[in-house]
């Protein structure tokens, strides 16, 4: 259905003018030159000009909307069809619902040592598995904003990683996947992992605004983005909150585009923060940033430490119910905590959960 020339942000004389002519629909304006428009319908030159600009304008807009419009039915089979990156904590990917989902963003949220630069690494590593061995065979963006991230550390998880994965091959005797796992290698790893250190909020913005052309130029799908931590360089730089919640609202809405266009998981850490309750002696531990920005992570899990044991509570979730978890940081990386240990709260696992295949 052509677009009507009276849908154009113009103004009402020109409309007249123009349906009065004969220039009904969008189209009919198209295909005329501003000579041509100007001779038809006795406006200036510089009129005919900027009529034919507002309606390139509105095609443009309309085109892009016809080519966001996508069957909800597709939705759910594209995201079937995406392995979730796994943490190797089993509980904790039976929490997330299989792991770190693609297409959406993703929050951890503790205090500094509770280990969520090592679940970044992990996540880094994770994401680079084989497709056939359950993982998602992509390259990695690290935005480091602490100055935490050390590559001889991501170096033991990536080796404790393949040797995991040729170690599981060995044992089932699957001589096709042990060929393939033959060129994934620590190295391998490192090389696919490209880290953007920015010192400041600037820089963030700056790099954040790269991140669709660096995607497009690499070779090997980019299937995860990391911003450890997007609290550090915001949190003390605003004296304006209003201002810096814009600000983060916008990188927000591009991290979404992206992981939404090219089907990659976001990954942000975020600091915490304590919440008193003014009607009693109590308090609560809240993600930072404010609650405007809360809205704009699909999952949120806070990371704390009880009794010298590290747990992991699914804070928000649109799909599986609150769960507290406990894990482990291990020289190889994130796992299970020992048996031992007692859950602070049951959760429900079902049957979405999607499990390391060579496990």
């Amino acid at each position: 259905m052509q677009q009507q020339v009276n849908s154009l942000k113009l103004p009402q004389w020109q409309i007249v003018k123009l349906t009065s002519t004969g220039y009904e629909t969008v189209g009919d304006l198209l295909s005329s030159t501003p000579l041509e428009l100007s001779q038809d319908t006795g406006i200036s030159h510089t009129d005919a000009v900027q009529m034919i600009q507002v309606a390139r304008n509105a095609t443009q807009i309309s085109q892009q909307l016809d080519d966001a419009l996508i069957p909800v039915q597709q939705l759910l089979e594209n995201e079937q069809n995406l392995n979730p990156i796994v943490t190797f904590c089993a509980k904790l990917d039976q929490a997330l619902g299989g792991g770190i989902p693609l297409g959406k963003i993703t929050e951890f949220c503790g205090p500094p040592g509770i280990g969520k630069t090592q679940l970044c690494m992990q996540l880094a590593v994770s994401a680079q598995i084989m497709e056939e061995c359950g993982g998602c065979n992509g390259s990695v963006i690290y935005i480091d904003t602490e100055g935490s991230f050390l590559p001889e550390r991501l170096y033991d998880i990536a080796k404790a990683t393949v040797g995991y994965l040729n170690a599981t091959v060995e044992k089932n005797d699957d001589k096709e996947s042990a060929s393939k796992l033959s060129t994934f290698t620590p190295e391998f790893i490192m090389e696919h992992i490209y880290c953007f250190r920015c010192l400041n909020y600037l820089e963030v913005i700056a790099t954040v605004n790269i991140l669709e052309d660096f995607i497009q130029e690499r070779s090997r799908k980019v299937r995860l983005i990391i911003v450890d931590s997007i609290a550090s360089p915001f949190r003390y730089s605003f004296d304006d909150l209003v201002m810096r919640t814009r600000v983060l609202n916008g990188i927000a809405q591009q991290l979404i585009r992206i992981a939404t266009d090219h089907e990659l998981a976001v990954v942000l850490t975020n600091h915490i923060t304590m919440r008193f309750n003014s009607n009693s002696d109590s308090s609560q531990l809240l993600p930072a940033l404010g609650e405007t920005w809360g809205h704009t992570c699909a999952n949120r899990t806070i990371l704390f430490m009880e009794n010298g044991v590290r747990y992991a509570r699914l804070y928000k979730s649109p799909q599986k119910q609150n769960a507290t978890v406990s894990f482990q940081i291990k020289t190889s990386g994130i796992r299970d905590a020992a048996p031992n240990i007692s859950e602070l709260s049951s959760f429900e696992t079902g049957n979405s959960t999607k499990k390391l295949k060579l496990s």
